[in-house]
């Protein structure tokens, strides 16, 4: 199973850039708000949550048509996939992955405060996860395990209808309290998986960058265990053996309040053996 799901509903923060690439086809790139769930402090008051901004891009007709109708704060729902943009930093000479939500469908929902999120993803676990707590500044201890999978999307045909390969997707995802607990009792690397769950804003710290940048992780709601299929069985075992560095490279500090009501053991993960709980 392949499956690249991302289901999202929020405001459009910034009006929408129109341009054309050098083949002449039409670009929009924006961004979507979306406002989690509050969440328990340490003294287990509800506080706010910031919201996430996510970054969305269409293509040719649809970006056209998008560009006419949305401005910010418009209302909106998509349905679309997760991409991954690769650039190299001119100052820290590195590479930076880039979370993109590359959208196929779009409309104007008839509700007006519309707040959702929900992605899907499946992939192969690039290094074992590892379970850790957090204690500092609160009274009840947060477990987290960080999960790093690798998914090789399906091949697309191009006008002459040969097959083209898709880039890899990197993904890093994070599990809070018995899920976490769950997935470093019974994950180990290689093992192919689908993950559900929702977007958060993590702070990554880049080596050569003074500040640390914004991205978009997954928090697990659910994790199943699944077959691997056989023509990608080879590519994910190779992705996963050669690109250890596929895992968490942050210190976790902004999760001192995730966690309420994202994973925690309150999901519905999927069964397949008696013996394992999830």
């Amino acid at each position: 199973m392949i499956l690249n799901k991302v289901l999202l509903g929020g405001r459009v923060s910034l009006d929408p850039e129109l341009r054309v690439t050098q083949k002449g086809t039409a670009v929009c790139n924006f961004s979507v708000a979306y406002n989690p769930p509050p969440r328990r402090n340490a003294s287990g008051a509800k506080v706010d949550v910031p919201a996430v901004f996510i970054p969305c891009v269409l293509w040719g007709k649809s970006a056209e048509t998008f560009v006419s109708r949305f401005k910010k704060g418009s209302a909106v729902f998509l349905d679309g996939t997760l991409k991954q943009d690769e650039f190299i930093h001119k100052e820290a000479k590195v590479a930076i992955r880039t979370n993109v939500v590359s959208v196929a469908l779009f409309q104007r929902p008839k509700v007006t405060n519309l707040n959702f999120c929900k992605v899907f993803i499946s992939g192969s676990v690039t290094q074992k996860p590892e379970l850790r707590t957090l204690t500092k500044g609160r009274a009840t201890p947060l477990k987290i395990s960080n999960l790093a999978i690798v998914h090789f999307p399906m091949p697309y045909k191009d006008a002459s209808g040969a097959e083209v390969e898709q880039e890899r997707i990197l993904m890093d995802c994070t599990c809070f309290d018995q899920d976490a607990t769950n997935v470093a009792q019974y994950l180990d690397k290689l093992q192919h998986v689908l993950v559900e769950g929702v977007f958060y804003a993590h702070e990554q710290k880049i080596h050569g960058l003074p500040k640390p940048r914004k991205t978009l992780r997954i928090g697990v709601e659910s994790v199943k265990f699944l077959k691997r299929e056989t023509s990608d069985a080879g590519s994910a075992r190779g992705a996963a053996q050669q690109n250890p560095a596929a895992q968490h490279t942050g210190d976790n500090s902004d999760l001192a309040g995730v966690g309420a009501g994202v994973g925690n053991g309150q999901g519905k993960p999927g069964e397949l053996d008696e013996d394992v709980p999830f």
